[in-house]
């Protein structure tokens, strides 16, 4: 994957999309140099938009446009009338707010990938569709990569070059679609010797997208914390060498580094990462009740983790249990509100259930308050596992967080035990 690392693509600005109507703003004014500017800009992407069309196969999926263009102009709305000031730490880009008719399209490729042009278009894989868990964390990559154009970044990148037409952005976006390397292709287009191009500058822009895309997707309503979930994932992929093709994606900053400084970003924005939260924008699964083999026996399961099997022949008792569990999952359930009382499992101080001579015998422990200190065990891990999918299947951790992002994590990391 790091063969994509020098490429020009972080510029054109990675994550995928869907035709769309306009997101205007009748209150900007732009001055005649703007204008000028915008309507340049608004070519570009246009004939750039269609060698795309000729390259790439887009979807005529209507579910998969609706719903990439409901959330993009949402966003896409805000882009056209809010200044988010670009992070003085990077300093890339122009933060001139042009009022650009945004379009988005999705592409059907199978790889997690995502770019966008000058002038308001962007493009979604379904691969990428595939890959995110809820509309939150679709419209945190959606958010990235209306900045890169609202910020005009692939503009600003090729203007480093002293050059820019949309002859030159077709030759780059051409190369990035089909994993050429840019140097030869920079040699031949217009020679401009882009070959030379500090990889610097496109990394900058990648996180400038990551830090407007944060403001962008919390103003039109979506939870930020899915920015993190989505990156945290695809470091955990990558982490374990999963053979992900992440394409246009893979020209941006290390996706450790990413993770951190997103976190760092949250807490400046007051916005609390918790169980709670991960579980909402990662549509994380809810306790339910299986039944088990054994005759007479009920088991209560979170997501891959079973929690408890009990004696319960009518299944009366663990059904009651469940709905008391999802019940404070709605409210906020936290790792830190499950303890033990001999032979009870609490929450919040307050029995949740008690442990029989015969659920003992079934889970084979010598007593019912060890079953219950298990049992209080195995639902703090389901209540981690579902929300930060950071475990292997023999339950071991994949990523131990540290760096810039621990402190975010520290007391799910400490409540947990995972150092």
């Amino acid at each position: 994957m790091k063969r994509f690392r020098r490429t020009f693509a972080g510029a054109l600005c990675a994550v995928i999309a869907i035709s769309a109507g306009a997101a205007r703003a009748d209150t900007i004014v732009l001055s005649d140099k703007d204008k000028k500017q915008a309507d340049i800009e608004s070519k570009q992407g246009a004939d750039v938009a269609a060698e795309v069309a000729k390259q790439m196969k887009l979807s005529t999926d209507k579910a998969q446009l609706d719903r990439v263009n409901t959330i993009g102009q949402k966003i896409a709305a805000f882009a056209n009338t809010t200044r988010i000031s670009i992070d003085p730490k990077y300093g890339f880009g122009n933060d001139r707010v042009f009022p650009f008719t945004w379009h988005f399209n999705v592409v059907d490729s199978k790889e997690v990938n995502a770019f966008s042009l000058p002038g308001g278009y962007v493009y979604v894989n379904t691969g990428l569709l595939n890959f995110v868990r809820s509309d939150d964390e679709l419209a945190a990559v959606l958010g990235h990569e209306i900045t890169h154009a609202a910020h005009h970044h692939s503009v600003e990148l090729a203007h480093k070059q002293s050059q820019f037409s949309s002859g030159t952005m077709i030759a780059m976006v051409a190369a990035a679609l089909a994993h050429i390397d840019m140097g030869s292709v920079a040699t031949a287009a217009n020679g401009i010797g882009m070959s030379q191009m500090n990889n610097h500058y496109g990394e900058n822009a990648e996180r400038d997208a990551d830090h407007g895309g944060l403001i962008l997707m919390q103003k039109a309503g979506y939870n930020p914390v899915a920015a993190l979930t989505f990156m945290q994932r695809l470091a955990e992929q990558e982490s374990h060498g999963v053979d992900i093709d992440y394409g246009i994606l893979q020209d941006h900053p290390f996706t450790k580094e990413r993770v951190g400084t997103i976190g760092t970003q949250l807490a400046q924005m007051d916005i609390a990462v918790t169980p709670k939260t991960v579980a909402t924008v990662t549509n994380a699964k809810r306790f339910s009740v299986q039944d088990d083999p054994l005759p007479g026996a009920k088991s209560i399961v979170l997501g891959d983790v079973v929690c408890v099997t009990l004696n319960d022949p009518d299944g009366s008792r663990t059904q009651a249990i469940v709905k008391a569990l999802n019940a404070q999952m709605d409210v906020g359930l936290e790792i830190y509100h499950i303890g033990q009382n001999e032979n009870s499992v609490l929450i919040k101080d307050r029995p949740l259930l008690t442990m029989t001579a015969a659920d003992a015998a079934l889970a084979h422990e010598p007593t019912p308050m060890a079953l219950a200190s298990d049992v209080a065990k195995n639902i703090k891990t389901a209540i981690y596992r579902s929300s930060f999918s950071l475990y292997n299947p023999d339950g071991k951790p994949q990523v131990t967080l540290g760096g810039p992002e621990a402190q975010h994590f520290a007391p799910v990391n400490d409540a947990i035990g995972l150092k």
